[in-house]
């Protein structure tokens, strides 16, 4: 679930005045005051800091109150948990499938960072030895992803010769590009053909 920023300020609220306690309990009238919240949001802030973020807090039942049994470090800059960063871990190693893709190109060293900074967060060797993925095809014609995009993102259309599988020569079409798919291991452009007045499809290779 997404953290905001009010649940965020809590969290280092509540983080740092354990810490500053160094194992002395904190009492839960004086938390809920810091964090300027009710005594249910305070607990269950508590509960969150100890399954997502792995703090060792201890309530003590004799003075109603918590206290760390060893300091904890609660990210100052990143909202996400162990649990946050291991599904993030998963989806890098899936994206960097597509590395070889021109459009992907430009960002290797980006998936390499995300991926060195994910496993130094949570501490665990990568989950690339650990899932096997089926290996992606090479597309033709991914170099021409860019344009289409930029063109959809500006709402403009394009021109350019097509051969198709049908013609012995390739023709000129302009289209208004609506989208990009990829299906049975090829990319498509679908938009609206100047030529044939229909919302038409063709195959980035071609």
């Amino acid at each position: 679930m997404p953290i905001n920023k009010n649940q965020l300020k809590r969290y280092q609220t509540i983080s740092r005045l354990l810490n500053l306690r160094k194992g002395a309990v904190v009492h839960i009238s004086e938390l809920i005051e810091k964090c300027q919240a009710s005594e249910s949001s305070v607990k269950k802030d508590i509960r969150v800091l100890r399954e997502e973020y792995g703090a060792k807090i201890i309530y003590n039942s004799f003075q109603n109150g918590y206290y760390y049994e060893e300091p904890f470090d609660m990210p100052q800059h990143l909202a996400l948990s162990e649990k946050d960063l291991a599904r993030l871990q998963v989806a890098v190693e899936t994206l960097s499938q597509l590395q070889h893709l021109d459009i992907f190109k430009d960002l290797q060293g980006v998936f390499q960072k995300i991926r060195q900074s994910v496993q130094f967060k949570i501490n665990t060797p990568s989950v690339s030895r650990a899932i096997y993925f089926e290996p992606v095809p090479f597309y033709q014609g991914t170099e021409h992803i860019a344009v289409f995009l930029k063109a959809i993102e500006a709402t403009r259309s394009v021109s350019f010769k097509y051969h198709s599988f049908k013609s012995p020569t390739p023709f000129e079409h302009e289209i208004n590009p609506y989208f990009l798919q990829e299906y049975g291991n090829r990319w498509y452009i679908i938009g609206l053909s100047k030529k044939y007045q229909k919302v038409t499809s063709f195959a980035l290779e071609r």
